[in-house]
């Protein structure tokens, strides 16, 4: 999975580790998310970076405990880390106008609208007859 940040950076997911490429030579690790990471996106500012995966943690409720990881592209520094306790998170939009507005999709049929800035889920949606494996914005 690849993400473009700027023209000349990309970010890319492989396994559990997301890395940044600056499309010639140079292949840095930015972070070892801990799990599978399911897809990446950018804010339409370019701004955040998003990773979405699940951290492999069993709950209580016996589902994964789903991360989205979400790195300010000044700086790349510690990512704002969100959680939630839907299934396996496969999929992240950002929202094509509002930068912090973003959407997770787990394969429970569950879409989640986040607002980074506060850290907390605005809506959920849950509709059990869909896989939600792609989700995007327009």
């Amino acid at each position: 999975n690849c993400s473009v940040i700027h023209s000349s950076l990309y970010a890319i997911a492989s396994h559990s580790a997301v890395y940044l490429w600056d499309g010639m030579n140079t292949l840095n690790k930015l972070s070892d998310c801990g799990s599978t990471v399911w897809d990446l996106d950018v804010s339409c500012d370019g701004q955040l970076l998003m990773a979405g995966s699940a951290d492999g943690i069993i709950r209580s409720s016996s589902v994964h405990c789903v991360i989205l990881r979400i790195w300010r592209t000044s700086s790349f520094s510690e990512p704002l880390t969100l959680t939630t306790n839907q299934n396996d998170l496969y999929s992240i939009a950002a929202h094509p106008v509002v930068p912090q507005f973003i959407l997770s999709g787990g394969f429970n049929g569950t879409v989640e609208l986040w607002n980074s800035e506060t850290s907390r889920i605005l809506k959920v949606e849950t509709r059990r007859e869909f896989d939600l494996a792609i989700l995007t914005t327009f």
